[in-house]
Parts: structure tokens; C-alpha cells; sequence
């Protein structure tokens, strides 16, 4: 049986925590309990992220969850878009918040934080866009 392969995944910055957001920064990495998203700039990726929040697609959410991928859940999350972006039109975005264990489950966190998935996770994400993501093997 050969080992799976997982990797270090920081997804594409399209904005920034907002107003809205409920953070706790007593603690490393910070917790969050609302998250309030603006997108400022969105060059498409499915996966977005501003630390230590992520953001998935709906629709990539379907798919993990259909593929029964497992260490992750999701909840709501407030985006607005930027002002000077009056034109943007984005697709449904969930609070994609990993659970299980780095390098065991398909999703997982680092204690630093840092997102880990797995080949299979990343098979999967790849097709909702991952162009704009720095990917390292682990």
C-alpha cells in the first residue's frame, strides 16, 4: 500500500476579514466565531482564504462531501464585495473550516495554522480552481 500524499496549500488572498467578523487574537493561530469577508479582487480560484478564515465554492463543498472527503465542515459567511467593484459578480461562498488531523484526514490545519490537504482532496478542489493557490508537497 503506498503512502498518500498530502500538501500545503495557501489559497488565493481575494479581500480581507471585515467589520462583521468575530476574532479572537489571544491565541495562535487566532479563533474565529462570524466571519464577515470582503472581497476586494477575485481572479476565480474556488478555494480563498484570509488567515486564519478559508472560504470554498458551494458547489466545491458538494463535491467534497459527495466524494466523502473527510476533516472539514462548513458554515455561513457574510461577503460583500468591494465599492470599487460594483460589477463583480461572484459565486456562492461557504465558511470552509478544516477539522480533522493534518496528514490523516483529506483536510486538516497545521498548529501554525497553515491548511493540509490531500492528493485526493486537491484532485477534487483542482476542478472548482486552484490556479491562483501556492501548492507544496509535504
Amino acid at each position: 500500500m503506498s503512502e498518500r500524499q498530502f500538501f500545503n496549500v495557501e489559497p488565493e488572498v481575494a479581500g480581507g476579514l471585515a467589520e462583521g467578523t468575530v476574532i479572537d487574537r489571544s491565541s495562535h493561530p487566532p479563533v474565529v466565531s462570524k466571519v464577515h469577508y470582503r472581497v476586494e479582487g477575485w481572479l476565480g480560484d474556488g478555494l480563498i482564504e484570509s488567515f486564519p478564515v478559508f472560504l470554498l465554492r458551494e458547489e466545491a463543498w458538494n463535491a467534497v462531501a459527495s466524494e466523502g472527503l473527510t476533516g472539514a465542515r462548513i458554515d455561513h459567511a457574510e461577503i460583500s464585495v468591494a465599492p470599487d467593484l460594483p460589477d463583480l459578480v461572484l459565486p456562492a461562498f461557504l465558511w470552509f473550516q478544516p477539522t480533522g488531523l493534518a496528514g490523516t484526514d483529506d483536510f486538516g490545519t497545521a498548529a501554525d495554522g497553515r491548511l493540509i490537504i490531500s492528493q485526493r482532496a486537491q484532485d477534487v478542489l483542482a476542478g472548482f480552481g486552484l490556479a491562483h493557490a501556492e501548492i507544496t508537497p509535504i
